[in-house]
């Protein structure tokens, strides 16, 4: 089955922001909440809501007076900020009381809310079968690669000690008919060798670009330490 794919847009840098929030947020299906219960969890960082608005520095010295870290304010609010204790371990079994009362008895403090942890369960994975997936499924060839074999993402047999099955599914793509053919995929990566055989005649320079030295060859480069 013949694979057409690629267009690479390489060394396109990304920057995550780090927000920080004491608000808890909903866990997800496969976190448990630790508040309430037994077996309960909550860690050192604290909802802190103020009586009336307080700029990031007024905040600070009310966190250093009471022994604790401010790490900001909740985005959009002028009176809700996050406080952290370092004297407290980051996940204990129980609400710090005197901690708490140390923040409630500050006359420009309103309220104080000791954050919950939560208790992440492994969700493993459910084995997935082709034939449950696609209705009146299709006769289908492997790709004539001959590396297809060793593909274990595409088709997880076992090979190397891997676990069957536990791969990207495309089996189920191809049993309808999803080959790739007039497909053209951006990857974001830090460097793809466009001369490969394999690449080069599906490769499109126009639309890739290395983001990194800021020119339109996006060759990985290779040194002792560091490569890209």
């Amino acid at each position: 089955m013949p694979v057409h794919w690629v267009i690479v847009v390489s060394l396109c840098v990304a920057l995550t922001t780090s927000v920080h929030s004491a608000a808890a947020s909903a866990p997800k299906s496969s976190s448990k909440a630790a508040a309430g219960g037994g077996g309960d969890v909550f860690s050192n960082s604290f909802l802190v809501r103020f009586g009336r608005d307080v700029d990031p520095d007024e905040a600070h010295h009310v966190a250093v007076r009471h022994g604790f870290v401010n790490m900001g304010p909740l985005l959009g609010s002028r009176q809700e900020y996050h406080f952290v204790s370092r004297a407290l371990p980051a996940a204990r079994t129980k609400r710090s009381i005197p901690h708490m009362r140390k923040l409630k008895v500050d006359p420009l403090i309103h309220s104080v809310v000791q954050q919950p942890g939560f208790t992440r369960v492994k969700r493993g994975y459910k084995p997935l079968r082709v034939e449950n997936l696609v209705k009146n499924i299709q006769p289908h060839k492997d790709p004539t690669d001959p590396y297809f074999s060793f593909q274990w993402y595409l088709k997880n047999t076992g090979q190397n000690g891997g676990k069957a099955k536990l791969d990207l599914n495309v089996e189920a793509a191809w049993a309808q008919g999803v080959t790739g053919k007039n497909i053209t995929t951006a990857i974001m990566d830090d460097g793809v060798d466009y001369m490969h055989p394999d690449l080069k005649f599906n490769y499109n320079a126009e639309a890739s670009y290395d983001f990194s030295s800021n020119d339109p060859y996006p060759y990985p480069r290779y040194t002792d330490d560091w490569f890209n």
